[in-house]
Parts: structure tokens; C-alpha cells; sequence
């Protein structure tokens, strides 16, 4: 295992605490100033600020999974998450904007489904954006739009590199046998 590999790991973990720190003092605001409120419009019609504790996962997708069951599950699949992004680091450098991708990924997982789960027995959500009564999205959190701009990085790093993926795989192709 290379040593680059181990030092892009490092930095991972390195990037971790600083946004773990960002959503976690996020949510004991939210606790400390929210809870037991109705809440505080930021945006009238669009952005609100309520407290919500959330023993589901995103958009109740377990919700069919008895709570003994489901809190053990979504620990599992957090942990494997993060065991899969530590695998594929180590297996291979990887480009930075991939690296910021599995940074942001891995510190929702940890900030929602370890440290929430663990702390509360629940996660804090806090930001709800809608669009008067019509459009109604779910009540989120910091961490949850970590994973998101993850998964985004992810798509955009893709996008980026698919030329160089489509031409180291037409090499191959012409230097076997």
C-alpha cells in the first residue's frame, strides 16, 4: 500500500473534524434555540427553521423496519460506508475532488447516523424549505447536505474525468495482445 494512498486517507479523517464540529454545533443550536418553539422563518414562503427529531431515515424509507431493527441497520450500513470509502482510498490515489467528495460523505454518515444516533437516539433536523403550502421538502440538517454535495462532487468528478477514463481504456485495448 502506497504511502500516498495512506496520506489521502489522513487527509479524509483530517477534513472530517471540521465539518463533524460545523454539525454538530449546528444541531445543539437548533436544540438550544429552536426546541420547544414553532420555529424561525429565515425566508418567508421558502426557509424555515424548525426543530424536528427524526428517528427515521431520509424520507422515512425504513419506516416499515421495526426501530430495534432499523437503528442497528442504518449503524451497519453507516460503518460499511465508511469501511468502502477507507477500501477504495487505499486501493488507489484518487483526485482531489473525488477526496472532497468522500470527505463530505463520509462526515454526514458520521454526523447523522453514528453520532446523532448515538448521542440523542435520534437525528436533529432543523432546515425546512418550502414553497408556501405547495411544495413541502422534508426537514434537514447540515449533514444531510454534506452527503448530498458529496454525491455531487462524485457525479461532477465523473463528468470531469470521463474523456481520460474513455482514453486509458482505448490504450488498454490497443497494447493487449
Amino acid at each position: 500500500m502506497p504511502k500516498r494512498n495512506v496520506r489521502q486517507l489522513l487527509m479524509i479523517a483530517l477534513g472530517l473534524l471540521p465539518l463533524l464540529l460545523l454539525d454538530q454545533f449546528s444541531k445543539r443550536l437548533a436544540i438550544a434555540q429552536l426546541k420547544g418553539t414553532s420555529g424561525v422563518t429565515f425566508i418567508p414562503n421558502f426557509w424555515d427553521f424548525q426543530y424536528v427529531e427524526n428517528r427515521e431515515t431520509a424520507f422515512n424509507l425504513t419506516r416499515w423496519i421495526p426501530e430495534t431493527i432499523r437503528t442497528p441497520l442504518i449503524v451497519g450500513v453507516s460503518l460499511t460506508t465508511l469501511c468502502v470509502i477507507a477500501w477504495y482510498v487505499l486501493a488507489a490515489p484518487r483526485r482531489p475532488l473525488m477526496l472532497a467528495a468522500f470527505t463530505a460523505i463520509a462526515a454526514g454518515a458520521i454526523g447523522n447516523n453514528l453520532l446523532d444516533r448515538f448521542l440523542y437516539g435520534f437525528v436533529v433536523d432543523f432546515i425546512h424549505w418550502h414553497i408556501g403550502a405547495a411544495f413541502d421538502w422534508p426537514v434537514f440538517n447540515l449533514a444531510d447536505s454534506l452527503v448530498v454535495v458529496g454525491v455531487g462532487l462524485l457525479l461532477l468528478d465523473t463528468w470531469l474525468t470521463r474523456d481520460d477514463a474513455s482514453a486509458e481504456a482505448e490504450l488498454a485495448r490497443q497494447t493487449q495482445p
